[in-house]
């Protein structure tokens, strides 16, 4: 799932969002947050200037952090991400 943001998010709104969910900053790269729901279960939020990437394998974790977001800020679901930064993403099921 992609999300838009036009007029992209306040940093005190994002650090609000990332401690409410329980997501850690990636010590590899400043745009990456993660949280790990379960041995199995892993959610991925990548941040790239007005544009947000949430991906992995807990479903329920990452629908509530786009209900989230889409209430909470000026955002658009773009749902399946093909291209990011120009590199083709191939989905899996």
């Amino acid at each position: 799932m992609i999300l838009s943001t036009p007029h992209g998010l306040a940093l005190e709104s994002l650090l609000i969002l990332i401690k409410y969910f329980w997501l850690k900053h990636s010590e590899a790269d400043h745009s990456v947050f993660y949280c790990h729901t379960s041995l199995e279960r892993r959610v991925y939020m990548i941040l790239y200037v007005y544009n947000i990437v949430i991906t992995k394998n807990d479903a329920t974790k990452i629908a509530q952090i786009k209900q989230h977001l889409c209430k909470h800020f000026k955002a658009k679901d773009l749902v399946c991400l093909k291209y990011f930064l120009g590199i083709e993403i191939a989905q899996s099921k």
